[in-house]
């Protein structure tokens, strides 16, 4: 059986819409008309992307990269931002269904129809959340991005620690260490959906990891010793077999085994 064509996927990039705060948040908001009932302007925007260009392409900011304008960002270090987009998906019977986001920047709260799913704070990992049973055809997921400078205040700051700078804030945060200001970029510490985002069908006998190793080339390249690493998600019982098999090619030389 070959996996790989039984995955399915939906494309969640392109058109989304977001709202922020000019400060701090203590409401909750799970979808975009809760947003907007409560007061909050929303704008147009794209997926990937990042909150700082998103104000440019709305004309709230003037050009980050001219000037400095770039000092000026910092007034929204401490803003919430919420993503929101509606989309179309079914439930499909023999497969798993995962909201996966490749990277959100970087404290973040999602939300499917309402219902909290999952919550992230790292920006430089894949995010798959399962989703099985919560979705009706037409949906909405909503990602509420906490401020990162404020989430930082939860952790301690023992004497001795220190940081490039006196960024102590960036020392917890999994988050580009540069958002915070170095010799390459000047402080700007971002926010958003910085990597595509989708709905993934996976079956639900896969196979979830494979790692070939090279572990042995004879010095004359005759021959080579591979291993075969892998993990597996599989329904049946403990009489069942099954089979795992591998071909491979280079040129002429051509193996397989099982």
């Amino acid at each position: 059986m070959d996996f790989r064509k039984q995955t399915q996927s939906i494309d969640l990039s392109g058109d989304w819409s977001f709202a922020y705060s000019d400060g701090p948040e203590d409401r909750l908001f799970s979808t975009g008309a809760e947003l907007e009932s409560a007061g909050y302007k929303t704008h147009p925007c794209t997926v990937p992307g990042n909150f700082e260009l998103d104000l440019h392409r709305n004309g709230i900011v003037d050009e980050p990269f001219h000037g400095m304008n770039i000092a000026g960002l910092a007034r929204y270090e401490r803003s919430h931002v919420w993503y929101f987009r509606r989309f179309s998906a079914e439930e499909k019977p023999g497969f798993d269904a995962e909201l996966v986001f490749e990277g959100l920047d970087c404290f973040a709260d999602i939300y499917l129809n309402g219902e909290p799913v999952g919550s992230t704070d790292n920006m430089l990992i894949e995010h798959a959340i399962c989703v099985n049973g919560l979705l009706h055809g037409d949906n909405e997921v909503l990602v509420h991005i906490r401020p990162a400078v404020e989430e930082a205040k939860r952790f301690d700051f023992p004497p001795s620690v220190g940081a490039l700078g006196d960024f102590k804030e960036a020392l917890y945060v999994r988050k580009a260490p540069h958002m915070y200001g170095w010799d390459i970029m000047p402080r700007a510490v971002s926010a958003g959906i910085w990597r595509p985002a989708k709905i993934l069908y996976r079956p639900l006998e896969r196979l979830e990891q494979v790692f070939l190793e090279s572990s042995h080339i004879a010095a004359d390249g005759s021959s080579a010793h591979l291993t075969l690493h892998y993990s597996t998600r599989i329904d049946g019982g403990c009489d069942d077999v099954y089979d795992i098999g591998i071909r491979g090619a280079c040129g002429d030389s051509v193996f397989s085994a099982r």
